[in-house]
């Protein structure tokens, strides 16, 4: 400290700074075994009563807001899968986009991710427009395209993810959390077969070329009213 009593040097090692980690898989397994199914009241309960087991201390904005908006993209697209058969719709929408000539820069992130659970929700942080392209399983034919929106997710958080703890699942939570973006697009590819080892078919690569497109075209017509 100096004469006038202002810390001028200090070093803090605060022993909470290891919890957001356990808490977050806590949160995790303890909301699929309470039901995402029940009112948006209730799951806002049950999460801060998770939260509240540990002592923690968290800002909410960490950086000044001038450094926040150097970080935020503005628009991120995310195709989630794996390598196991028609369950890389996800990634293969990603390449198509890529090969149309879309690039990532600070504006606009561009990425594959691998079944990122509830580990999707911080990458909703910072961004006022994510667009997130992802397998299910339903009755419909293999390669029919569908969008999400928000009023449709309480009906689909179980049983369509080929993850899981599935896209919805996480985007659900992120909405309790306030950590959604303004505005979020949710498209989801059918499939077939999603064995390791195996290519995705035929209608599952035309559908990712298909939504591709639509993917483009909306981004261009968004971005130049802007």
């Amino acid at each position: 400290m100096d004469d006038d009593g202002r810390v001028v040097n200090a070093r803090i090692a605060p022993p909470t700074s290891q919890n957001p980690e356990r808490i977050e898989e806590d949160l995790r397994l303890s909301l699929l075994s309470f039901g995402l199914d029940h009112p948006d009241d209730a799951l806002r309960l049950h999460c801060e009563k998770v939260i509240r087991n540990y002592p923690l201390h968290l800002l909410r904005h960490p950086f000044p807001a001038d450094e926040r908006r150097a970080r935020m993209s503005r628009v991120r697209i995310f195709g989630i899968g794996s390598s196991s058969g028609d369950d890389q719709a996800g990634w293969l929408t990603i390449d198509a986009l890529l090969a149309a000539g879309l690039q990532c820069d600070d504006a606009m992130v561009i990425e594959k991710l691998d079944r990122p659970g509830a580990n999707l929700i911080p990458l909703l942080d910072n961004t006022a427009w994510v667009i997130l392209v992802d397998a299910m399983q339903g009755s419909g034919p293999a390669g029919r395209i569908q969008r999400f929106d928000q009023k449709d997710w309480p009906r689909y958080t179980k049983g369509l993810s080929t993850h899981g703890f599935g896209v919805i699942d996480a985007l659900s939570l992120a909405r309790e959390l306030g950590r959604l973006p303004s505005r979020i697009d949710l498209y989801r590819i059918e499939i077939g077969s999603a064995n390791p080892g195996e290519q995705a078919g035929d209608d599952i690569q035309a559908a990712a070329q298909q939504l591709a497109r639509c993917i483009a075209a909306d981004l261009i017509a968004t971005l130049l009213q802007a």
